[in-house]
């Protein structure tokens, strides 16, 4: 978990794999998905003031077509209150993760205390239900960032 918060441009399951010295990727991939599912606090606070809203698509791109043409790629919109970049691939079926992801890290982006993103990963992944590989690729998404009206708070 303190490799996990401790990446500025997000974890990826090889580099956990790598850390850990895991002999299998399902391994490090199932338990990084957990941890993506742990960054989503229960009862988050709805967006208020000014919110800035942006577009993008993930998927790169495709043949025949430049970078906004829409094919296969998943149009994503973030919201997030005025006042982090994900590098690696990204599958489709399992973006809702990233998403989550993504909003734990920008949400605690001004963080100065390191450890206290540790300690709030610690806290919510202890309050989840145990998650078996088999239903993480199966596309379970209770209480992510994408649930609830997306809001990254």
């Amino acid at each position: 978990m303190w490799w996990v918060t401790a990446q500025k441009n997000g974890a990826s399951a090889l580099g956990l794999q790598r850390i850990l010295g895991l002999g299998s990727y399902e391994t490090a991939w199932t338990w990084l998905h957990k941890l993506r599912r742990a960054m989503v606090r229960p009862g988050r606070d709805l967006l208020s003031g000014e919110v800035e809203v942006d577009e993008t698509f993930v998927g790169g791109i495709e043949e025949g077509g430049g970078r906004r043409h829409v094919g296969r790629k998943a149009l994503i919109v973030i919201a997030a209150e005025v006042l982090g970049t994900h590098q690696g691939a990204v599958d489709r079926a399992y973006l809702p993760y990233y998403l989550d992801e993504f909003t734990f890290r920008f949400n605690r982006r001004t963080s100065r205390r390191r450890g206290m993103l540790f300690y709030r990963l610690v806290q919510q992944a202890a309050q989840l239900h145990p998650v078996a590989f088999h239903q993480l690729v199966g596309g379970s998404r209770q209480g992510s960032a994408t649930t609830g009206g997306g809001n990254l708070i």
